[in-house]
């Protein structure tokens, strides 16, 4: 007997790391056999993408190796002529480790002014981002602020302000840390008898 497509197991949202596979499954019943179609965002998903294997008469979607732009919205589309065509929609939750895009770098600077280190980062979640001198975490006081965007920022510089610093990005997926970047404090240099202006020098 002729029956209309259904869809007996949902789409569900998927989590998937960046560069591993991800699966949605969409397991359909026809007679006859239907043809089922794939879409993301409403766009249609050609058979002979290379970024994605459709298998089991098109009821599995495999995206082969994640990207962190696939997230979205993918449907299943289950048509064989017969009655209205069924379909079932999942959204891909696209997960990434945390990563450092730029680190800090050596920073040679006056006593007294002011230096910046960089600390630009990736993840989803969107990690958290705390600072290392040598061994222990910075905390923020007065002169010593981290930005929003990372940033570790350091108000009139101090002698005791030389030494080792490193960035630290953390989500519930794991921990970067970046390589340790050099802060050099020298002292002023004194024209007739007053500091002269300095730049800052980044190494």
């Amino acid at each position: 007997m002729l029956s209309a497509p259904s869809i007996t197991t949902a789409l569900e949202t998927v989590d998937a790391l960046v560069e591993e596979l991800a699966t949605f499954v969409c397991v359909v019943e026809a007679y006859p056999q239907a043809e089922v179609t794939w879409t993301r965002n409403n766009i249609p998903i050609r058979p002979f993408d290379m970024r994605y294997s459709i298998r089991e008469n098109g009821q599995l979607l495999t995206i082969l190796s994640v990207e962190d732009n696939d997230d979205g919205v993918y449907c299943c589309i289950a048509n064989n002529g017969v009655g209205v065509p069924a379909e079932s929609c999942g959204a891909l939750q696209v997960k990434m480790r945390p990563r450092i895009i730029r680190p800090p770098s050596n920073v040679k600077i006056i006593e007294g002014l002011k230096a910046v280190f960089p600390c630009t980062t990736m993840g989803n979640p969107k990690p958290s981002v705390s600072w290392i001198k040598g061994e222990n975490v910075i905390k923020e006081n007065a002169r010593i602020a981290i930005l929003e965007s990372g940033s570790l920022r350091i108000h009139n510089v101090q002698r005791e302000d030389a030494g080792h610093y490193r960035c630290v990005a953390k989500n519930s997926l794991g921990t970067a840390y970046s390589k340790p970047a050099v802060l050099e404090v020298e002292a002023p240099i004194l024209w007739n008898g007053k500091p002269e202006e300095m730049m800052v020098y980044h190494l």
